[in-house]
C-alpha cells in the first residue's frame, strides 16, 4: 500500500494549495466589490463564475458517492457555465455512463478532447464506452491511448485488459496483469481484480488460480473466498457447490459483515433445498443491504416451498417494490411477479393473483422487446441463474478502488454532501436578484440591509469548512481513477 499512500499525500497537498473555497471566496469578493462600484454586469459574472465552480464540485461529491443521477442534475448546469472545460465534460460522460446513456457518454468524452486532445480521462471514458456498446475495436484503440498518456493508472490497464480478454486477446491480457503485477508489487488487490477480469471473461481456471494467490498472499482479504467460492460454482457447478459453500463461510467469519458472502451462502443453501438454512442467511443479507431486491426474490421461492404464503408474499411484494420495472434484472422482475401470483392463488386472493400474473406476462413480453433492441455487449458470466452479481462491465474507477480498498462510511459521506450543499447557499438566488437589478437598472436592492450580508457568513462557513473538505478531498482521491482533473474519481 505504500504506493497508494506516496499518491494520495502528493494529491492531497496539490488540493491543499488549490482550495476550491478559496476560488469560491475570491469570486465573490470580487463579486461585492463589482457591485458596490456599480458594474453590475461584471458583478453577476463573477456570480455566475461562483455557480461554475460549485455545480462541478458538488458533481464531483456526487460521482464520488456513486449518485449518478443526482450528478447529472448538477453537471448539466455546469457545463452550461463551462462548456469549454474538459474536466466538467469528463464529468459529465462519466454520469452519462453511469446511468447507461452511453451515447451521451461519448459526445461529452468527444466535446472534452476539442479542449484537451491528450486528455487520458477522455480517452478512458470513450474506451469504457465503447467497450459497453459492444465495439471493441473502438473501445481498445482507445484505451491503448489513455494508457500511453497515463502509464501508471491502474484503472485505465485493468480496463485495457477487460478488452483484451473480450476480443479474445487473452496473451496480451495476462501480458499486461503480469506488468501491473512488476510495477505495483504482488499484492492481493492486485489478484483479485485480475481474477475478476478473468472470471468474467469466462476464463474460470485462470480466475482460481488468481483468488487463490490472493487469499495465500492475505487470507482474510476482503471478498477473496467470496470470489473464490462464486467461481467454484460457475466453472464446476453442482460438483464443487460443497467447496464454495466452505469458502462462503470462511469469508463471513473473516467479514461477517460482508453481503455477497451471506447471499451467495442463502443461493447454495436453495439449491440444496436446505430452506431453513436458506431463510436464515438470506434474511441476514437482507438486513445488510436492505434495499436490496435478490434476497427478498431468493426468500420468496423459500417461503413458497414451505408453504408459507403470506410470508412469501411479503418478502416479493418488497422485491418487486426495489426492482419495478426491468432494469435491475429482467428475469427477476418477471418471476418475482409469477410467483407472487401463485402465492395470492394459494391465499385464495384470486383476483390480485390474476393481475400479477397479468403483469407477469406483460413484463415478458417488454423483456423480450428489450432483448431485440438492445446490443449485445460485454458477454455474460454465466451467473443467470444465480442473480445479485456485480455489475459486469468496465466499472467507474473499479481498480484504483479495490487498491485503495477504501468507500466512503456513512459519516463522511454526509459531510461530503453537506459541504456540497453549501457551495450553492443563496447563489443562485442572489444571481437572480442580480439579473433583475440589471433588468430595472436599480441599485437600491443591492444595498438593502441584510442581503448583502447573508452569502459572507456562509462564504466563511465554506472556506473555513477545512476538517470536512479534506475528507472529501480524501475520499475522491482513494475512490477511484483519474478521470477528473481536479479530483479523480
Amino acid at each position: 500500500m505504500r504506493f497508494v499512500s506516496t499518491i494520495l499525500s502528493l494529491g492531497l497537498l496539490l488540493f491543499v494549495c488549490q482550495s476550491p473555497q478559496d476560488v469560491i471566496r475570491r469570486h465573490y469578493e470580487s463579486a461585492e466589490a463589482q457591485r458596490l462600484a456599480g458594474n453590475l454586469v461584471a458583478a453577476e459574472s463573477e456570480y455566475t463564475a461562483i455557480l461554475a465552480e460549485a455545480y462541478e464540485r458538488l458533481g464531483e461529491v456526487f460521482l464520488a458517492g456513486e449518485d449518478y443521477k443526482r450528478a447529472l442534475t448538477v453537471l448539466e448546469p455546469a457545463v452550461r457555465y463551462r462548456p469549454n472545460s474538459p474536466s466538467v465534460q469528463i464529468d459529465l460522460a462519466i454520469a452519462y455512463f453511469g446511468v447507461g446513456q452511453y451515447d451521451k457518454a461519448l459526445e461529452s468524452s468527444r466535446k472534452a478532447l476539442v479542449f484537451e486532445p491528450n486528455n487520458a480521462g477522455a480517452h478512458q471514458m470513450l474506451g469504457k464506452t465503447y467497450f459497453m456498446l459492444g465495439d471493441l475495436a473502438k473501445s481498445i484503440g482507445e484505451l491503448e491511448t489513455a494508457a500511453r498518456l497515463a502509464p501508471k493508472d491502474i484503472d485505465v490497464t485493468y480496463t485495457l485488459g477487460i478488452a483484451y480478454l473480450r476480443n479474445r486477446q487473452t496473451a496480451d491480457a495476462k501480458q499486461l496483469y503480469n506488468a501491473m503485477i512488476e510495477q505495483f508489487g504482488d499484492q492481493p488487490q492486485l489478484h483479485v481484480i485480475i481474477g475478476r477480469a478473468y472470471r468474467q471473461s469466462g476464463l474460470l481456471p485462470e480466475a482460481t488460480e488468481q483468488f487463490k494467490r490472493a487469499i495465500a498472499l492475505d487470507p482474510r482479504f476482503p471478498r477473496a473466498h467470496y470470489y473464490l467460492g462464486i467461481t467454484y460454482l460457475l466453472d464446476e457447478g453442482q460438483s464443487k457447490i460443497g467447496e464454495a459453500a466452505e469458502e462462503f463461510k470462511i469469508e463471513m467469519a473473516a467479514n461477517p459483515d460482508e453481503f455477497f458472502a451471506n447471499y451467495y451462502l442463502g443461493v447454495v443453501y436453495v439449491y440444496q433445498r436446505k430452506w431453513d438454512l436458506a431463510i436464515t442467511f438470506l434474511l441476514r443479507a437482507s438486513t445488510i443491504e436492505p434495499n436490496n431486491p435478490d434476497p427478498y426474490f431468493q426468500l420468496g421461492q423459500a417461503y413458497q416451498e414451505l408453504n408459507r404464503h403470506e410470508q412469501a408474499v411479503a418478502v416479493l411484494e418488497k422485491a418487486i417494490a426495489f426492482n419495478p420495472d426491468l432494469a435491475h434484472n429482467k428475469n427477476q422482475v418477471t418471476t418475482a411477479h409469477h410467483r407472487l401470483a401463485q402465492s395470492l392463488l394459494k391465499l385464495g386472493q384470486t383476483e390480485a393473483g390474476q393481475k400479477e400474473l397479468q403483469i407477469a406476462s406483460d413484463l415478458k413480453a417488454q423483456a423480450f422487446k428489450l432483448e431485440q433492441q438492445v446490443p449485445k455487449v460485454a458477454p455474460g458470466m454465466g451467473t443467470g441463474k444465480l442473480g445479485g452479481v456485480e455489475p459486469n462491465s468496465p466499472e467507474i474507477g473499479f481498480g484504483q478502488r479495490i487498491i485503495s480498498g477504501t468507500k466512503p462510511d456513512a459519516k463522511t459521506t454526509q459531510e461530503m454532501k453537506s459541504s456540497a450543499d453549501y457551495y450553492l447557499s443563496g447563489t443562485e438566488r442572489r444571481r437572480g436578484l442580480l439579473s433583475e437589478d440589471i433588468g430595472y437598472r436599480s441599485q437600491q436592492r443591492w444595498t438593502t440591509p441584510g442581503r448583502a450580508t447573508g452569502f459572507p457568513g456562509r462564504c466563511r462557513t465554506v472556506c473555513d469548512g477545512s476538517e470536512v473538505e479534506s475528507r472529501t478531498r480524501r475520499t475522491r482521491l482513494q475512490f477511484g481513477s483519474r478521470l477528473l482533473q481536479v479530483a479523480n474519481v
